[in-house]
């Protein structure tokens, strides 16, 4: 195959792989600053010249097929190849550059006191944060580093250490001086304030019966942030990351035998284990896990 090929195909598979993520050429092509009936030609033309069909038209969109979706997988690693080359460089093999880190705002929220730490033993390092429930694709390499509650799909190239968090009960100093403390846990659900996060009651069974019986739930929130600022502004007693809420002055800890852990999962890339600056920050991600 000669060259004006080969860089025809790598267009047409990366015209392919958007319209497999949006579902519609339409979108694929607004993404991609295009006419959506050159991107669906370029697609098509692609489609007869390799004797497969890609995609079926679906309502509002199209689906990619079995085959479709085989072809995709391919062309997302060669664009892992194709970014491996563009990246490799003298920065990308010392201590400093940038690196993507994936996590949700609530281990980020607990995380990023610690990564001021490593911002100062490598101030040539710039960590792009980007906080969300969803698990990211390493092979598009959209991360380099990821932090899930959530097990990651092991069909990726990755490497997955597993650790735990202890999650307690925690009420500002001013909640308790108006409200008093909890004497023992039915106390606490008979006659104290709970503010709630959506995704708790479907992670714990304990704490979905917790607020079943509770008689004063005050707030729901789907946001870490918001659970902290409402706590500490004294809406309610609500849970959160033990280590985490240590360190906040204004949180007191109610002990009533209430106590919650979770997994959660640092998840790198195998490529990128032995690059300097990454290896750097999973050393430094694995002993604040350890610590929280």
């Amino acid at each position: 195959m000669d060259l004006t090929k080969k860089l025809l195909l790598i267009k047409e598979l990366h015209f392919l792989n958007h319209s497999v993520v949006h579902g519609s050429y339409s979108k694929a092509a607004e993404k991609l600053g295009k006419k959506q009936s050159n991107l669906s030609k370029d697609v098509h033309s692609f489609e007869e010249r390799i004797g497969v069909k890609c995609f079926s038209n679906v309502n509002h969109g199209v689906m990619a097929t079995h085959e479709g979706l085989e072809i995709n997988e391919k062309a997302k690693m060669i664009d892992g190849i194709l970014y491996d080359i563009e990246n490799y460089s003298k920065k990308t093999h010392c201590i400093s550059g940038d690196i993507k880190l994936w996590t949700t705002d609530g281990i980020g929220i607990c995380l990023m006191p610690y990564l001021t730490a490593f911002s100062r033993k490598y101030p040539d390092v710039y960590v792009n944060t980007v906080c969300s429930n969803e698990m990211p694709s390493f092979t598009n390499r959209e991360t380099d580093v990821a932090i899930l509650y959530a097990e990651p799909k092991i069909s990726e190239p990755v490497i997955v250490e597993k650790f735990s968090l202890r999650f307690g009960l925690y009420a500002s100093a001013s909640y308790v001086s108006a409200h008093g403390y909890p004497k023992d846990f039915d106390d606490l659900i008979m006659n104290h304030y709970i503010s709630d996060r959506y995704e708790y009651s479907n992670t714990w069974n304990e704490w979905r019966c917790l607020i079943q019986r509770a008689k004063h739930v005050v707030s729901y929130t789907n946001s870490t942030n918001m659970l902290v600022q409402s706590t500490k502004s004294g809406l309610g007693i609500a849970l959160h990351p033990i280590n985490y809420a240590k360190g906040e002055p204004d949180l007191v800890p109610i002990n009533v035998g209430f106590e919650l852990e979770h997994p959660c999962y640092l998840v790198y890339h195998k490529l990128t284990e032995n690059t300097e600056k990454i290896k750097a920050l999973i050393q430094h991600i694995e002993q604040v896990l350890n610590q929280l």
